[in-house]
């Protein structure tokens, strides 16, 4: 690792440890992570193709989708932050769950127009277009 990939880990280190609380939990189970809820006001999830089935593969898509629609916390914990789903069309098999979970947010916001439109198309809700957060600071 070369010193300034050093340097740039220490500081992001620093800087967590400095404004960002973290807590680490083990959950082996749906039902660990739905005893988090008492703990904590909201769930955040967003991220680059979070919601994009195929980059979840068959043998993980049942977990991976409750994880990230955030299906172990109760309805109006949920906030999606510059989601992206990344695809021009969402598979039909996954339309029906896919809207079902997104009415259970209290509130969504996507990195993409296309992102929008499918959660405008499947569900009736309009959602925002967000900057990815990454690109959000200098």
């Amino acid at each position: 690792m070369s010193m300034a990939a050093r340097e740039r880990r220490f500081r992001f280190v620093r800087f967590t440890e400095k404004h960002i609380p973290l807590r680490y939990y083990k959950c082996s189970s749906f039902t660990d992570m739905q005893k988090l809820e008492r703990d904590y006001a909201c769930f955040v999830t967003g991220s680059d193709q979070v919601w994009n089935p195929f980059f979840w593969g068959d043998a993980e898509a049942d977990r991976l989708f409750n994880l990230y629609f955030l299906a172990f916390a109760p309805d109006g914990k949920r906030i999606a932050f510059s989601a992206s789903i990344g695809i021009n069309t969402l598979p039909e098999k996954w339309k029906g769950k896919f809207s079902e979970e997104w009415k259970k947010f209290r509130a969504i916001s996507v990195r993409e127009d296309r992102g929008a439109e499918i959660i405008r198309e499947c569900c009736q809700i309009d959602v925002p277009v967000l900057i990815d957060p990454t690109l959000a600071l200098s």
